[in-house]
């Protein structure tokens, strides 16, 4: 599931997200429209906020 996938099915917005995470607005925008792959220790946080429902191997399917 990609992460924006996930914000969408859960409610969260981007904002939202970010805070939980501890990371920029603008970072967590790039995340979503593909344009950056978070790093390993973020992608890592991402799993855990989420559950699971995002995990590396969905970032690795992302086009950039």
């Amino acid at each position: 599931m990609t992460l924006r996938e996930y914000l969408d099915m859960s409610g969260w917005s981007q904002r939202q997200f970010a805070k939980e995470l501890g990371a920029g607005d603008s970072i967590v925008s790039r995340w979503v429209k593909g344009q950056r792959v978070p790093s390993r220790s973020n992608i890592n946080e991402i799993s855990q906020i989420t559950k699971g429902a995002v995990q590396w191997s969905d970032w690795n399917s992302t086009s950039t």
